[in-house]
């Protein structure tokens, strides 16, 4: 267990105010200065997952690694909320927009319609609106239960260790050969070094 296991179920009100929103715009500024767009983003130490939601609900694409267990779990609980009002979203959305452009179709003056028409054209798309909105509901809450299932939750976690520790080897590796190259670099112009050659830098 981690030293922040126990701290867990009440770390979010602990840390209730640290400003995790500025914070992600300070980021996402200092990054447009540099002309860096990155699409995804490894939360080292992300608790209980507070600034990864954020930057999932940014767009970014986000993987959150901590040591603490604990922490994750909540995290984990949390993603599934973002991941099913997301697929909420999307599945709705063009569903909705065909039920409104067809409803402003009908009761547009334009269409010359009756008031009687209007009506219950305005009351049926309603109804169909909100069965619509209420099927979804069902659906989600059935895929929310079974992410939260504690052998699927399990399964989760340890797909998101996995690609967290691929994603660390690679940055390391990739760092240590920007490092590598730098130095040589440095080396070559201080003479420490003789110079690559080209051979050399085809092998």
């Amino acid at each position: 267990m981690s030293a922040y296991g126990p701290l867990a179920a009440s770390y979010d009100r602990l840390t209730r105010d640290v400003p995790y929103g500025e914070i992600l715009a300070f980021a996402q500024m200092l990054l447009t200065e540099r002309g860096l767009r990155p699409r995804s983003v490894l939360d080292l130490a992300c608790g209980t997952g507070a600034m990864s939601l954020l930057l999932a609900k940014a767009g970014y694409q986000v993987t959150g690694v901590d040591l603490s267990e604990e922490m994750l779990t909540v995290a984990y609980d949390k993603a599934v909320e973002v991941v099913t009002d997301k697929v909420r979203e999307q599945t709705q959305l063009e569903d909705l927009e065909v039920i409104e452009k067809y409803r402003k179709s009908v009761v547009s003056p334009n269409a010359k319609n009756s008031p009687e028409v209007v009506k219950i054209a305005n009351t049926l798309l309603g109804r169909a609106r909100e069965k619509l909105q209420q099927s979804a509901e069902k659906i989600l809450k059935k895929v929310q239960a079974v992410l939260l299932k504690p052998e699927v939750k399990q399964a989760g976690k340890e797909q998101i260790k996995k690609k967290a520790r691929e994603s660390i080897k690679e940055k390391l590796a990739k760092g240590k050969l920007d490092a590598d190259r730098k130095n040589r670099e440095r080396w070559e112009r201080e003479g420490r070094i003789a110079p690559t050659k080209k051979q050399d830098m085809e092998l």
